[in-house]
């Protein structure tokens, strides 16, 4: 008796549960985010999970009758939730909960610092200052109080040089590191003055 209670609960679970169906695309092109990951989330927590297909589409099953919180993530994407909790009921598939997901900005750093002439300690304006990672280059130049600042850089380890008309360009002893949102400071440059140039 007690096993026939238990399968026919089971299959009363089976007969009585929902699911949710939709589609991912890219939020710019429209075009299908396929392996993005959908969350059905109760109150309990995770619910139900379903992976979006070549097309976009996916489709979560086995979900008891209620409201839920459905999130949509994907690898370069930032994550979306839908607008409101979807409601699902016995035996039926909630569908048209469809996500259109951003691509996930990447967070640049920056470089400063300044650039002065080794012997007198003055300023040096216009001095071109160079950060190179692999073969991707960003320049800028010196302001009239001798400072730069390098923007837009993907965080890694940079080559920095500095040179300046009449100066013998130099390179910044050792990599220079740049994280995301942040700026690496006071990566100063005292050149030499450059003698063959003068004579």
């Amino acid at each position: 008796m007690k096993r026939l209670l238990t399968i026919l609960a089971l299959v009363a679970a089976i007969v009585y549960a929902g699911g949710i169906s939709g589609r991912v695309v890219d939020a710019a092109t429209g075009e299908p985010v396929a392996n993005a990951r959908v969350l059905a989330k109760s109150t309990n927590g995770d619910a139900g999970r379903a992976q979006t297909n070549e097309r976009g589409v996916y489709r979560i099953n086995d979900l008891e009758p209620g409201s839920y919180k459905v999130v949509a993530m994907a690898r370069g994407y930032a994550a979306a939730r839908y607008p409101r909790r979807v409601p699902v009921r016995g035996d039926q598939v909630t569908e048209g909960i469809n996500f259109r997901l951003a691509k996930e900005r990447q967070q640049l750093g920056a470089i400063a610092g300044r650039i002065t002439d080794r012997r007198t300690g003055e300023p040096i304006k216009d001095a071109v200052i160079v950060a190179a990672k692999g073969r991707a280059q960003m320049k800028t130049r010196s302001d009239g109080r001798g400072n730069y600042l390098l923007r837009e850089l993907k965080p890694g380890d940079y080559t920095v040089t500095a040179g300046a008309r009449g100066y013998v360009k130099e390179t910044y002893p050792r990599p220079v590191p740049v994280t995301a949102g942040n700026v690496t400071k006071d990566i100063d440059f005292a050149l030499h003055r450059d003698r063959t140039a003068l004579d």
